[in-house]
């Protein structure tokens, strides 16, 4: 046992309780003892001697026995000294925006020790050398803490006043996209800002007396005719302002266009098949931008103003085109195509002697005709033909009962005229 002037305690430690040996520091403070963790203690032991040594600060233990030997050691207790911080900042007064140095040194306690700030204004960071910058102005406490082993804390507490100080000029940029066209104009307004204290609050004014907007980015219709001049104002943190103007010209509507026309033709609209047929078309009025859409009536379609297309098979076809200009209006026409049957054989092959169907189909019809018109012609010869001369002949004689004819020489041998028909009889 022995006491510390330093601290005021009567300190306690080794010994021996019920054979059972201690190795236990123990300070007696007005009749209390309370148990102590030294870093460092002499071992358990019998018959030690203790004294303080008040210039090196320590407990000095030493002699005794230990386990029934003479131990000949001396030992030393140092006692911890107190917590002690040191804290400075680098200036009591500062303006927004500006960086601060902190710095912190601690010492004594028990180990570890730990250093930490906090800057008044719901931010803090650890360490004892750090940097803070104000946002707003305002009197701020610093407050830096160290804390050790045991939990023992001490502070140290700045006053910091934090100005807006003179800042920089704010500078506006605004832009718009057209700047100038027929009405109705619409246009978009695109703004930035730097300089002064950001957290900038932004206004347009569109300078035609409709309501202002608030956003960086806006579109605005302009519906009349005129120079307008369109302004962007911005105000920081610190209540300061800044605008730019960007002008806008908007110029009388164009007349309406005329009204979409549309002709169409086709050559040939009628024949046999395979029939090709070359379509044209002709567009007028509108708004230029067309698009043009065919249908042929039997399946087809071409995307084309003007187009060919062949029909395969007979029948009646109504061949239409739209034509749709780029506001959207639209515009119809059509043309009627006939088509016949194929005058050549099936498969291709060739027509009557040879030759290709339409050519000996109508050699065909030429030999007929001629054949009719010889048959017509001798039937007329023959019903002109006139009439044979009766030739007298003797008459028979019949005297008594048995007839007498006259001698063959008597009947006159008279040639018969041919004329195609049969050859008369000889009597």
């Amino acid at each position: 046992m022995v006491y510390d002037p330093a601290t005021n305690y009567t300190l306690y430690f080794a010994g021996e309780d019920l054979g059972v040996y201690l190795n236990q520091t123990w300070t007696f403070l007005g009749g209390t003892f309370t148990e102590l963790s030294p870093s460092r203690a002499p071992p358990t032991a019998q018959y030690m001697t203790a004294t303080f040594d008040l210039a090196d600060g320590y407990v000095l233990a030493f002699g005794g026995a230990i386990k029934s030997h003479l131990s000949g050691q001396t030992w030393a207790w140092s006692r911890p000294l107190p917590l002690t911080l040191s804290a400075s900042d680098s200036a009591s007064s500062t303006t927004v925006g500006t960086t601060e140095r902190f710095s912190a040194t601690a010492w004594g306690g028990v180990a570890p020790l730990a250093v930490g700030w906090q800057f008044g204004d719901n931010s803090s960071a650890p360490g004892g050398d750090t940097q803070h910058t104000y946002s707003w102005p305002g009197n701020y406490t610093a407050n830096c803490t160290a804390s050790d082993a045991t939990g023992t804390r001490t502070t140290q507490s700045f006053t910091i006043l934090v100005t807006w100080g003179a800042g920089t000029p704010i500078i506006v940029t605004p832009s718009a996209s057209p700047t100038s066209g027929p009405a109705t104009l619409t246009v978009t307004f695109v703004g930035a800002a730097t300089g002064g204290f950001p957290g900038y609050v932004p206004t347009w004014s569109y300078g035609d007396g409709s309501p202002p907007a608030s956003g960086w980015n806006e579109t605005h219709p302009y519906t009349r005719t005129g120079s307008f001049t369109a302004t962007l104002s911005v105000t920081d943190r610190a209540g300061r302002s800044g605008s730019a103007t960007t002008s806008i010209t908007v110029t009388a509507p164009p007349p309406p266009p005329a009204p979409l026309t549309l002709s169409v033709s086709g050559s040939p609209t009628g024949g046999s098949a395979p029939l090709t047929v070359t379509f044209s078309s002709t567009t007028h009025g509108g708004t230029p931008g067309y698009t043009y859409a065919w249908t042929f009536g039997d399946g087809g379609a071409s995307a084309t103003s003007n187009a060919t297309y062949t029909y395969l098979s007979a029948g009646s076809f109504t061949a239409t085109l739209t034509v749709r200009d780029s506001s959207s209006h639209a515009t119809s026409r059509s043309v009627m195509v006939n088509v016949t049957g194929s005058s050549a054989p099936p498969g291709g092959a060739p027509g009557f002697l040879g030759l290709p169907g339409d050519e000996g189909v109508l050699l065909l019809g030429g030999l007929v005709a001629v054949v009719v018109v010889v048959a017509a012609v001798a039937v007329f010869l023959l019903r002109r033909r006139p009439p044979a001369t009766p030739q007298a002949y003797p008459e028979a004689s019949y005297p008594g009962t048995t007839p007498s004819y006259p001698p063959a020489s008597a009947y006159p041998r008279t040639p018969y005229p041919y004329s195609g028909g049969y050859p008369p009889q000889q009597p």
